[in-house]
Parts: structure tokens; C-alpha cells; sequence
């Protein structure tokens, strides 16, 4: 890995609308149920107990704090769970194959 794949992973537009995508098509009402969707699209695995913690900690607090840019189509709950997809989307594991 290099800095300059980190980098365009976590700021180029294309990765960001994958993300937005991806959190619309995972259209769970409950968190958990969103973060355990998510798990098993990227990662074909159910999230372990701390992910979960982790996960759930990341989307109230990323709700809570607010973004500003929610517009008449998309919310702040849209924003946090297409921010987390997109955190998903930089794991190592999605990257590399074991």
C-alpha cells in the first residue's frame, strides 16, 4: 500500500459515490441491522461483537455531530450511513486477498 492509494481510496468522488450508492441499496430501518447488511456485502461475514460496538458508536456519533449538507433528497442518517460505507470500503480487508 501507498500513500497515494490511501489517499485517492479516501477522498477521490468515484470511491464517495460508491458509497453513497451502496448505503442506498442497504436500506435497513434499525443500524444493526444496516451494519450487519453492509458486513455481509463487502465482507461476505456477519460483523464480530466489537465491529458492531464500533460501528454503532461511528453512526451516533457521525449523526450527531452533522454534516451540513443534507439536502430535500438526502439526510443526515444518508450521509452517516454513506460515511460508513465509505470507511468500510478503505478496510485492508476488502483490499487484499488472504
Amino acid at each position: 500500500t501507498t500513500s497515494t492509494q490511501a489517499l485517492m481510496l479516501m477522498n477521490n468522488p468515484w470511491s464517495h459515490d460508491r458509497a453513497t450508492e451502496m448505503a442506498a441499496r442497504l436500506d435497513d430501518k434499525r443500524s444493526s441491522d444496516f451494519v450487519q447488511s453492509a458486513y455481509r456485502a463487502l465482507f461476505s461475514r456477519e460483523p464480530g461483537a466489537i465491529e458492531m460496538e464500533v460501528a454503532e458508536r461511528f453512526l451516533t456519533a457521525y449523526e450527531s455531530a452533522g454534516s451540513g449538507d443534507e439536502t430535500e433528497t438526502t439526510s443526515q442518517s444518508d450521509h452517516t450511513r454513506a460515511a460508513f460505507i465509505h470507511a468500510l470500503l478503505n478496510f485492508n480487508e476488502l483490499i487484499y486477498v488472504d
